[in-house]
């Protein structure tokens, strides 16, 4: 049987380059609401190269470039869904 915490981490693990995109973002946001736009703008780019890195770096498996919303949908996306770009 698997506790909640065992669940958790595995999540995390699971999710780690999303989740760590996520925290850069929502700290550029949170400098952005405290009137600190100029720092603000500058992390929300420094995010994007973070994930823009993740994104060449991280094998396929992890983060398929195929797919815009692969390292969102995690484990809970269908594997055997067709291409929605390859019509017949």
């Amino acid at each position: 049987m698997s506790t909640v915490r065992e669940v958790t981490r595995t999540a995390v693990r699971a999710q780690w380059p999303i989740l760590l995109v996520f925290g850069i973002f929502f700290a550029a946001f949170g400098l952005v609401i405290a009137d600190f736009w100029r720092r603000g703008s500058l992390l929300i780019g420094i995010g994007v190269g973070v994930a823009a890195v993740l994104r060449l770096t991280l094998p396929n498996g992890r983060c398929r470039a195929e797919a815009g919303r692969a390292c969102l949908a995690g484990p809970w996306r269908r594997q055997n869904r067709p291409n929605a770009s390859m019509k017949e």
